[in-house]
């Protein structure tokens, strides 16, 4: 689900951007038994689980710590748990986890902390956006060996800067009749131009010396965006823009933008190459476009159900003992209601995907969508987690987007000043904490995290 044009509280947008993002196929998040072998090698192997990696003013972060928010980030990415990717995320998650000390610990300065009922209605909200209760959350993240509290402890962070942001800018944050008088006037010129909507991904560079290591961590995400990856979620965890709070969302924009080189030749549902700058890396996802004086070319909508058979570990999938007989009763269905029938007498989980635009998926997996008719089986295909198959339920006709009102406009413009002076903040705050690394050599691009103590967190 794309975030609408419509404005909406700040606190929805972070809701909206921090898990469960509409993954380009939907993957069950109990891991398959390959994955969770990974998992359990990965942490057996582990001598050093409750070791000190870092010291964030009087705050310890352990290696076991940040294994499991790494895990959190793979398992809801949809990215398989195998120890390349756990190695080629240490770095960037323990910044974020840095970050997010630095974000509590000024909040509570100010006395602005997010209080508990406030982030346990933002998981439910959370929950509800998955088509899940709160305890059904909790239950699918204990399946996979992760336990709430990280979650409410993301929440916590996010939640808390927002308050402590808005508290303290407020008074700068006075949006005027002309900012919206030209924000409405700049939409009627572009609507006479090709737009593109898109979302990025920034991965700065302190230095023009760590360009070359931000571009091959740019190039490990277009791998895992390539293989499935929530392009919302990567965005949300590891992107420096101010769009990161969005899931990466820039909207609608024409040629005139910097990266247009980079996606105006791109397919909806495609990413772009890393794009280079003075400051870093950009990666662009293209989620929609519309030529001059046209409608968007994504304006089906498409519901689904998905059951992935799991392969016996140890048996290739011709020669495994249990597929077949799954497919000899799931294939043969001829309306949605026989196919999730023979899946339930199979005790094989479905999953459902309502009103999703045709245009947000791959172009390769769009092409395929295309080719079924409602209420047939589609052909088994292989995924990391197992022989998928998908039924479709219904497709019909998106509603054309309605044109923002002069509040909501005004709610917007407020909000992409929020998140610039937020993003400003956040780095001038990291700078005035003590950070320290007990194995700096394990982490060669978290310049700041080779210092000693500056000054307190202000």
């Amino acid at each position: 689900m794309k975030p609408t044009r419509t404005t909406q509280p700040i606190i929805r947008t972070v809701l909206l951007s921090i898990l469960f993002l509409s993954p380009l196929f939907v993957i069950p998040l109990v891991p398959s038994p390959a994955n969770a072998e990974a998992a359990k090698k990965q942490s057996t192997s582990s001598k050093k689980g409750i070791d000190i990696i870092a010291i964030v003013d009087d705050k310890s972060i352990t290696e076991k710590d940040l294994e499991t928010r790494i895990k959190l980030i793979l398992v809801t990415s949809h990215i398989p748990i195998t120890p390349e990717n756990i190695k080629s995320l240490r770095e960037q998650v323990l910044k974020n986890m840095i970050e997010e000390y630095v974000q509590v610990a000024t909040a509570a300065k100010f006395k602005v902390l997010a209080k508990e009922n406030e982030i346990t209605a933002a998981l439910t909200q959370v929950a509800k956006e998955n088509k899940m209760t709160l305890d059904q959350l909790e239950s699918t993240l204990k399946q996979n060996g992760i336990q709430m509290s990280y979650l409410r402890e993301r929440m916590k962070a996010q939640l808390s800067w927002i308050n402590f942001v808005r508290g303290a800018y407020a008074h700068t944050l006075h949006i005027g009749e002309k900012e919206i008088d030209i924000h409405f006037d700049k939409e009627k010129e572009n609507a006479q131009k090709d737009q593109f909507d898109i979302y990025e991904i920034f991965l700065r560079a302190d230095d023009v010396s760590q360009l070359p290591s931000v571009e091959a961590q740019a190039q490990n995400l277009i791998k895992q965006l390539k293989a499935g990856a929530s392009f919302r979620m990567l965005a949300q965890q590891f992107s420096n823009s101010p769009s990161a709070s969005k899931g990466g969302y820039v909207g609608w924009v024409t040629k005139n933008h910097e990266g247009a080189k980079a996606y105006e030749a791109l397919e909806p549902g495609q990413v772009s190459y890393p794009v280079k700058t003075n400051h870093g890396y950009y990666i662009y996802y293209l989620a929609d476009k519309k030529l001059a004086g046209q409608g968007s070319t994504g304006d089906v909508l498409v519901s689904y159900k998905q059951v992935t058979i799991p392969l016996t570990a140890g048996f290739k999938p011709e020669e495994d003992p249990y597929l077949s007989a799954h497919l000899n009763e799931l294939m043969p269905t001829n309306s949605l209601g026989e196919f999730e029938k023979a899946a339930k007498e199979r005790d094989l989980p479905i999953q459902s995907v309502s009103d999703r635009k045709l245009s947000h998926f791959p172009p390769e997996f769009r092409s395929f969508i295309e080719t079924l008719s409602v209420g047939k089986p589609s052909m088994p295909s292989l995924t990391p987690d197992g022989m998928m198959i998908m039924i479709i339920s219904n497709k019909k006709a998106a509603e054309p987007e309605k044109p923002l009102s002069r509040e909501e406009v005004k709610g917007m413009l407020e909000s992409d000043k929020l998140s610039k002076i937020a993003s400003q903040n956040l780095t001038q705050m990291i700078g005035k904490t003590y950070v320290k690394l007990t194995q700096p050599s394990d982490f060669p691009n978290l310049a700041y995290g080779k210092t000693t103590k500056s000054t307190a967190t202000a």
